[in-house]
């Protein structure tokens, strides 16, 4: 009986299927017990002793189908056990994947929002000091070598205002690409489990 509790706590079945096993084979022991007292009440013993053997070869049998029916159990529950070994260690995969895409997305994000802090920083300092244009710039000019200066300052700035801008796009594109990459990972874990 120790063996059969130890194959029911491997096997993890409910208390309620294992009283019940338990139950059955405590009828059929009962049975077996009180067929083998009816025949030591035989006062043939010849008789007696050949039903004797036939009880012990039928209980044999029996024996021998429940340890193959046994084994077949035990071959499932490995086959079940490494089925669940592999979606467990194919779930840890995804959400480490998963947890990497979100680092992705929260450096993406953190650049975004640094680089809209500093464009905001650049229109501030444009709007503060409003009353200069790139027209006055260059019509401050006092010569054409001047003018060519002034002329060249300007379009290295509006450049530099231009790649800013484009970076801010870049990136913004860069963060919609990282949450719609973390969306379709977060969604693979329900495909793996059907």
């Amino acid at each position: 009986q120790h063996y059969v509790e130890k194959f029911y706590d491997y096997i993890k079945i409910s208390n309620e299927f294992r009283d019940m096993d338990f139950k059955k084979n405590l009828e059929a022991k009962s049975a077996l017990c009180g067929k083998a007292e009816a025949l030591a009440q035989n006062e043939n013993v010849v008789e007696a002793f050949k039903e004797l053997q036939k009880l012990q070869s039928a209980n044999r049998e029996s024996l021998e189908q429940m340890m193959e029916q046994k084994d077949v159990i035990d071959k499932q529950v490995t086959v079940l056990n490494d089925q669940i070994a592999n979606i467990n260690e194919r779930i840890s995969a995804q959400t480490l994947l998963i947890a990497n895409k979100q680092i992705e997305l929260d450096e993406a994000e953190l650049r975004l929002q640094e680089l809209s802090e500093k464009n905001k920083e650049r229109i501030r300092a444009m709007e503060e000091d409003g009353k200069l244009s790139y027209w006055s710039v260059l019509f401050k000019a006092n010569s054409f070598s001047d003018l060519l200066d002034r002329l060249n300052m300007v379009e290295e700035i509006a450049a530099s205002d231009q790649r800013r801008l484009k970076e801010i796009v870049d990136t913004a594109e860069e963060v919609r690409a990282a949450r719609k990459a973390l969306e379709e990972e977060k969604g693979i874990p329900q495909a793996y489990m059907i």
